[in-house]
């Protein structure tokens, strides 16, 4: 059954601007008072040469150099040998907390969910639970094409409270008001 306030999820390549229209849409209901948590994930500077790291703030947080500390780090891509380092620990604790705190708020951003989480069991609970939830969620999930095999992002795909909202180069302009149409009349 759909939830009453669906929980909408973007889809796209990277870069056509997901974010960004998640940001769109936070804006206006934060000026209407509405209270945001969740998280955001975001590349910051390398640890070291060739390697650069993928962190986890809280959603509204200001990316200065203070959020870009080990303790906030999910990944690490080591360019030269072409792989990933996950750090499921972190994902489990701080990704299931920002998740904790914001399961009061009136609405929760996951900006984004991708393959780092696969083994991140806890934090996934905490996710689909939520999902589970009438408080509305907006959030960004890898597409199939980009995450085959990842049984977590496709239970999240198939959950009957998700809408997903594909997010292409041509509908990005007008993705702001149609998400404002589809979730912020709660607001209103």
């Amino acid at each position: 059954m759909k939830s009453e306030k669906p929980h909408i999820f973007l889809m796209g390549e990277r870069g056509v601007g997901k974010s960004t229209a998640i940001r769109g849409l936070t804006d206006r209901l934060l000026a209407r008072g509405a209270k945001i948590g969740g998280f955001k994930t975001l590349a910051g500077p390398e640890t070291a040469p060739g390697r650069d790291a993928v962190y986890m703030l809280p959603y509204r947080a200001d990316a200065g150099a203070r959020a870009f500390s080990e303790d906030h780090i999910v990944a690490i891509r080591d360019k030269r040998a072409a792989r990933f380092e996950r750090y499921t620990a972190v994902f489990d604790e701080r990704g299931a907390e920002l998740l904790r705190r914001a399961a009061h708020c009136d609405l929760i951003v996951m900006d984004e969910l991708g393959f780092f989480e696969s083994e991140a069991y806890g934090f996934q609970a905490a996710v689909l639970s939520l999902l589970d939830g009438a408080r509305p969620v907006l959030g960004v999930v890898k597409p199939p094409s980009a995450s085959k095999g990842v049984a977590f992002l496709e239970r999240v795909r198939a959950h009957p409270n998700v809408l997903l909202f594909p997010l292409t180069r041509e509908n990005r302009d007008a993705a702001p008001e149609r998400l404002w149409s589809l979730l912020g009349a709660v607001y209103s």
